[in-house]
């Protein structure tokens, strides 16, 4: 039986055409008859597209369904929250969109998953879907200072939202550019922490998007290269050295430091946004076995400078270019870290031959066990340079781009 008053508020643009308007009501109207799902009453309102909410007082059980210009309800929409209306105040669908010839419709992919934490949203299109029409709980719409993109966010960090897999509207293609930059920059601003449990520890992570494929994976759970850190985890006895080369945001410093429970950690990553991150989640999991000393600095074949670049503006493409005319002090590793080492990870992005370069003394030496990102191009010279210094592979991860290899010195005769 329907009983949770809606409030069905069409959104009205001034772009937008009578015919349009008119078709949006006809189809919100037809549903409330035929398909009202878990509510009734059901009222039909317009409103102007960002003004306040001014609406009748809507019992404390009622919902509201906000239907964004140009978005046109589906004949079932009514009946497809039903399934969160108890465990959420927001609820969002998937869209579905027109064929070329306005004949057939069908889904968006971008739109078309579940979702029901904010830390995960950010990875989940959320431009495609977030700023379009939704189900919010009537108290809930009119305690909100407004209903704009911020507040939204706010509200799925409170944990009462969710996005449904089931479709809501038919939705016109739109510039989603910059509601995303809207959205990113929220997560910067914001300190929004993913929290998993790794072997009985809980780990907790800043989540920014500096760098989504890791970030992702911890959002869902699970810590990237997981395979590649129980690998190295076995040459790794507790208070072992470890010098992390390409630390980024910290997500294998972490796992070093409380997991594998290292001695101490020394990590080097000479990106400034990397490093804000880094500290973050340095403080997050309450690390006193980190040294910080040589934060800021790249590593390479010799003393020279260095400048981040990111070529698209992707956080993902970011890369570390040599450059006497760059900002960031670059040293050999062997004039940065002195004393033993138990394990040196590198992951700099195709400059691993340079890294190596600048720690002779080290690989002659002190010996550690090395793990290293090699990109396929680099893959002779680096397996030249393991040669050299009496190195063996132990294991090799196979990626398209790149080989993930744990090597370690032979045993002597």
């Amino acid at each position: 039986m329907a009983t949770l008053p809606l409030t069905i508020v069409v959104l009205l643009d001034d772009n937008e055409l009578q015919e349009m308007t008119e078709m949006r009501l006809i189809y919100c109207r037809r549903a409330a008859e035929d398909h009202p799902g878990p509510f009734g009453p059901i009222e039909i309102v317009e409103q102007p597209l960002g003004q306040p909410l001014e609406l009748s007082p809507t019992p404390d059980n009622g919902w509201m369904f906000l239907l964004r210009p140009g978005d046109v309800p589906l004949p079932f929409f009514l009946e497809q929250p039903a399934v969160a209306l108890d465990a959420y105040d927001g609820i969002w669908g998937s869209h579905v969109g027109l064929s070329n010839d306005g004949t057939l419709i069908s889904p968006i992919p971008e739109t078309a998953f579940g979702c029901t934490t904010l830390e995960k949203l950010v990875f989940r299109n959320p431009d495609h879907w977030l700023p379009g029409s939704y189900f919010i709980r009537s108290e809930t719409a009119f305690s909100m200072q407004s209903v704009e993109l911020n507040d939204l966010l706010a509200l799925w960090g409170d944990g009462r939202c969710t996005k449904l897999a089931l479709p809501f509207i038919v939705s016109h293609e739109k510039n989603t550019e910059h509601d995303f930059d809207r959205i990113l920059a929220y997560f910067r601003n914001n300190p929004v922490v993913t929290k998993l449990n790794v072997d009985g520890e809980e780990l907790a992570f800043r989540i920014a998007y500096w760098n989504p494929i890791i970030e992702s994976h911890l959002a869902d759970g699970g810590l990237f290269e997981a395979a590649q850190l129980r690998a190295i985890r076995k040459h790794l006895a507790p208070g072992a050295t470890i010098v992390d080369v390409g630390v980024n945001i910290g997500q294998h410093l972490v796992y070093f430091a409380r997991i594998a429970k290292a001695g101490r950690v020394i990590p080097i990553e000479p990106n400034p946004d990397f490093i804000d991150v880094l500290k973050e989640n340095i403080a997050l999991n309450e690390l006193d076995n980190v040294d910080i000393s040589a934060l800021g600095i790249g590593v390479g074949a010799t003393v020279g400078k260095c400048r981040i670049t990111a070529p698209d503006d992707n956080p993902q493409n970011l890369t570390v270019d040599y450059d006497s005319n760059g900002e960031i002090p670059v040293m050999p590793l062997d004039d940065v870290v002195t004393g033993p080492i138990d394990l040196i990870k590198i992951d700099v992005d195709e400059s691993e031959i340079d890294v190596l370069g600048g720690m002779t003394r080290i690989l002659s030496e002190v010996r550690p066990i090395l793990a290293t990102e090699v990109v396929h191009s680099n893959l002779d010279a680096f397996l030249e340079i393991l040669d050299r210094f009496d190195y063996k592979v132990d294991h090799l991860f196979p990626n398209p781009q790149y080989n993930d290899i744990v090597a370690v010195p032979k045993p002597t005769a």
